[in-house]
């Protein structure tokens, strides 16, 4: 079974790692254990980086491929998709070119934001044969049947050839799930127009148009912490609330179990940034999440967080998971999470 990451690249090499890790993450699955080779598909930008750097990625088990040429030969059959920007319109088509370059091989696709703390390895073992897109994300999704692939190109064409039309149907269909999401291993999109890959897997998975291992068949297989996003983790996990959560010799458990991966996304990332900054300002009270309620101190965090590196993903994934790294425990307990009774009180 293959490893992949996809990734694009406008920039060196420092400024490529600050944002996409790679040696970092390699360097941490190697002391984990894991001999895993992982190819990375440069859908743009691998000439850009150094020759010394690509070599360190090499030693490390990482394959890179430059499939710039194709990339670009799908972005122009699919302009319909220029619309969501250049982003979306990468994300969207990924897709394909792990089609071109895997043809009916089976594979686990990770986003280069998710920092391991099982091995690839011991993750892959518990799910053989299984195919899924981990509650509705794609930041980590497994591929055992072949027809995954050709039934998403399938569906790609279609939302090119009418965007509108078919995330009208998709959107008809979408009441149908708001009660069992969950129970089929996914999410809800919320956008009437799907405007990403995430939206469109989402739809497909739900409707039954992909192949999709039920959480039920997760759980019963998954002898870690598995969960997409760790601000979300209460509804994730398949593991009794409230959790502990502890590292040992640099490994996390939650709830006893050791945690697969941490995914850095987005809102994660910031959400650890601010409750960072809180912590070095002495504010002891709850971090909340702070898309909907934005205190003074969020503010104040935006501001240092443009002055300052340190709050950047790439640097929180070093502070918390480097060798010398302080653990998570300060803000994975009932007093601090945005959540109550997710997490069990701190230790006094």
């Amino acid at each position: 079974m293959r490893h992949l990451i996809v990734v694009w690249n406008e920039s060196v090499d420092s400024a490529f790692e600050k944002h996409t890790p790679l040696a970092f993450n390699g360097n941490r699955n190697r002391r984990l254990g894991s001999k895993a080779v992982t190819d990375v598909l440069f859908l743009e930008g691998l000439n850009l980086l150094s020759e010394g750097y690509r070599e360190r990625l090499s030693t490390l088990g990482y394959h890179l491929h430059d499939v710039e040429r194709m990339y670009r030969r799908l972005r122009d059959r699919y302009k319909p998709l220029a619309r969501f920007g250049d982003y979306e319109q990468k994300c969207f088509l990924r897709w394909l070119v792990i089609q071109h370059f895997c043809g009916n091989e089976p594979f686990v696709h990770n986003d280069a934001d998710i920092v391991f703390n099982a091995t690839p390895e011991e993750i892959e073992a518990d799910f053989s044969g299984l195919t899924f897109m981990l509650q509705g994300c794609p930041a980590y999704t497994r591929v055992d049947d072949p027809t995954w692939l050709k039934v998403y190109r399938v569906e790609l064409d279609r939302l090119a050839a009418d965007v509108e039309a078919y995330s009208g149907e998709a959107w008809r269909e979408r009441p149908a799930f708001a009660s069992t999401f969950r129970e089929r291993n996914g999410a809800l999109w919320n956008r009437r127009i799907l405007s990403s890959d995430q939206d469109l897997l989402q739809f497909l998975t739900l409707s039954g148009r992909l192949p999709q291992a039920d959480a039920a068949t997760i759980g019963a297989r998954c002898s870690t912490a598995l969960f997409q996003n760790p601000l979300v983790i209460g509804s994730d996990i398949q593991i009794p609330l409230p959790l502990s959560y502890e590292r040992r010799n640099g490994i996390d458990y939650v709830g006893g179990r050791k945690v697969a991966f941490w995914h850095m996304q987005g809102d994660f990332s910031d959400y650890l940034g601010y409750a960072t900054f809180c912590r070095q300002f002495g504010d002891k009270r709850r971090v909340q999440w702070v898309r909907a309620k934005r205190p003074w101190t969020y503010v104040a965090y935006c501001a240092m967080k443009g002055l300052n590196s340190a709050y950047s993903r790439g640097q929180l994934i070093r502070r918390y998971f480097g060798d010398q790294s302080v653990d998570l425990g300060f803000l994975m307990n009932d007093e601090k999470f945005w959540q109550s009774g997710v997490f069990m009180s701190a230790k006094p």
